[in-house]
């Protein structure tokens, strides 16, 4: 359309003010078609392909400066839960069967770096959560035979696979805590169970979780597997009292189903009872 075309049709819809002038209209046009076409040509340009690319490193660099500093966050997480678990001055003799089904608590909270663009806990830092949380329950209740190097009475816990389902969001910086227990185990998997809830939740009526977890884990002795009751036998976790061992065996074949993941997912959250007792309340680097 030319200029004539765009005065007459401004003059249709009643856009021409009285004041403007077929001139005036006329060098409107051509400064508006002028620049039009100046900014079509910046568009297709090369400098444009350069400002693109250049904004495309800055957007991978700031990327990638971001998930670097949440790695070595989680690293530095972890490998505090790690050397302070081994440095417990709490006696192995502590352990007994009553503490086979109690849960290790982790408290912990959302900084700005674990959060997405929706302004909540990102659903990938929930997993950097849980190796830490599984990871003090772990060296709780098997460090006894914990080592990395093979020996008769020696194996390590290696995680097989991990689910975790989210019901609601976790804001910044919000306080939360993570109760990891043994749920059951099989003839190879030993099953823990995580639940993310709300901070200091200890009354039942006060359920509030946030996401929960499976997580099944089998022992090696180098290439060897060791049995699940053999390693919880070796940690002085199995009761020796026929009527003990009965009531273990009972929760274990219970709880089976909902570790295996064929009772759903709400039968896992609905697994979260809090209660008086627990193996220990473990403060994060966020805290």
């Amino acid at each position: 359309m030319g200029s004539v075309g765009y005065r007459q049709e401004l003059r249709r819809s009643g856009c021409q003010h009285e004041w403007m002038s077929d001139g005036a209209l006329n060098n409107w046009l051509m400064d508006y078609s002028t620049n039009l076409g100046h900014l079509e040509a910046f568009e297709n340009s090369e400098e444009m392909e350069m400002l693109k690319m250049e904004m495309l490193k800055m957007e991978f660099h700031s990327e990638m400066f971001e998930r670097s500093l949440a790695l070595e966050a989680a690293t530095i997480r972890f490998l505090r839960a790690f050397i302070r678990r081994l440095t417990d001055s709490a006696p192995p003799k502590h352990l007994s069967p009553r503490c086979l089904f109690l849960p290790a608590i982790s408290a912990t909270r959302s900084p700005l770096i674990d959060c997405d663009y929706n302004m909540h806990k990102s659903n990938s830092t929930y997993f950097t959560d849980l190796d830490m949380s599984r990871g003090n329950i772990s060296l709780v209740l098997f460090r006894q035979p914990f080592n990395p190097f093979p020996g008769p009475k020696h194996f390590v816990m290696i995680l097989g696979g991990a689910q975790c389902v989210w019901r609601s969001e976790i804001v910044p910086y919000e306080k939360y805590e993570l109760w990891t227990r043994v749920l059951s185990w099989d003839e190879k998997w030993i099953y823990l169970v995580t639940h993310f809830v709300k901070a200091d939740v200890f009354v039942p009526g006060r359920k509030a979780v946030f996401a929960s977890s499976i997580a099944r884990y089998v022992s090696k002795n180098g290439r060897r597997t060791v049995l699940p009751e053999q390693a919880l036998s070796k940690c002085g976790l199995l009761p020796e009292d026929d009527a003990e061992s009965a009531e273990v065996e009972r929760q274990r074949m219970k709880w089976l189903p909902v570790a295996r993941l064929k009772s759903g997912w709400d039968s896992v959250h609905g697994l979260f009872e809090p209660g008086e007792l627990a193996l220990g309340r473990y403060t994060d680097l966020w805290w």
